[in-house]
């Protein structure tokens, strides 16, 4: 087909054009890239899909609900885009048409596979809330049951204070009895001594009479 005095569109969209487009759908450069012709342009700003990556189990929710936001607002402005597109394939040359189909293949596909990701990371972030849950209720019965015994304890402790109590009581009042045996055995031994005495002046008394009737002596 001679294409002599007709519009050539380029092998590949221009630089800036296509890191508008990337910016304005939300969409990886270099997913943009490779549908327009490998252009080699490096992106410093991180995609979608490695923050994602970067989510750990313990992210705040609110995160996850940004995303599903952004989310949006990209699948609204390829909408927008592709009504865009549609409008003007009627005057843009074949080829021009067919990349920027390409290109939104290429989002639309990305879209998805983000999509997913967010749907399973919040399924995780679900089943890691209800385990955390579960655990929560196992410590709280747990800390019950533990308060449960300590109440136990401290009655059983308060019983058995009371008993102790009566006890020291009782072996109070038993050492002032031992102490009044005590005494009573005291004088009781001081009694035997003198009843011991006046028994060994009797033996001598006997003795001395028993030797003068023996001895004839009065």
């Amino acid at each position: 087909m001679d294409t002599s005095g007709t519009y050539q569109p380029p092998s590949v969209i221009p630089q800036q054009q296509l890191q508008d487009l990337a910016a304005n759908s939300h969409a990886p450069l270099q997913l943009l890239q490779q549908a327009h012709g490998g252009l080699a342009v490096e992106s410093d700003v991180p995609t979608k899909r490695q923050r994602i990556n970067d989510l750990s189990v313990g992210s705040d929710v609110t995160v996850l609900l940004q995303l599903q936001d952004n989310l949006a607002v990209a699948g609204e402005s390829v909408l927008s885009k592709e009504e865009s597109f549609e409008g003007r394939s009627v005057n843009l040359p074949s080829n021009e048409g067919r990349q920027h189909e390409a290109s939104l293949q290429v989002i639309r596909r990305s879209l998805l596979d983000e999509s997913r990701e967010l749907i399973d990371h919040a399924s995780k972030l679900r089943d890691v809330n209800a385990h955390l849950v579960n655990r929560a209720m196992k410590l709280w019965n747990e800390y019950a049951v533990l308060l449960n015994e300590h109440s136990s304890l401290s009655k059983e402790n308060s019983s058995l204070s009371k008993e102790n109590l009566s006890m020291v009581n009782q072996n109070g009042s038993l050492t002032k009895e031992n102490i009044s045996i005590l005494k009573e055995n005291s004088s009781l031994k001081k009694e035997n001594i003198s009843i011991l005495k006046e028994n060994s002046s009797l033996k001598k008394e006997h003795t001395y009479y028993k030797w003068r009737s023996m001895t004839g002596n009065k």
